[in-house]
């Protein structure tokens, strides 16, 4: 394994587990059962949620954030959950951003 490929491992796992410390706040600050603690919950969700977006003319996947994304015009854009699917899809990683 390759140190960049170690490094994201790490941001990654890093990445999981601030959600989960995050959930597990939430859940003993609010009693169970309560609606705001259910929102709260979702934005958590909805905040750590990678999503990629494809370009259909160049195969190519970038992150959200990627100056790339602005230039893809909307009707050649597609929304990826996940990096596997993008991958499955026969789309490669944007040398830019890596995602």
């Amino acid at each position: 394994m390759t140190n960049a490929q170690w490094r994201w491992k790490v941001v990654a796992w890093t990445a999981i587990f601030l959600a989960a410390a995050e959930a597990l706040w939430l859940a003993t600050r609010y009693p169970q059962g309560s609606e705001e603690l259910t929102l709260s919950v979702q934005r958590t969700i909805e905040r750590h949620q990678l999503r990629y977006f494809g370009d259909l003319i160049s195969r190519q996947f970038h992150r959200p954030d990627c100056p790339a994304v602005a230039t893809i015009p909307t009707r050649f854009r597609v929304l990826f959950l996940s990096r596997r699917a993008a991958l499955e899809m026969g789309f490669s990683p944007c040398a830019r951003c890596r995602p």
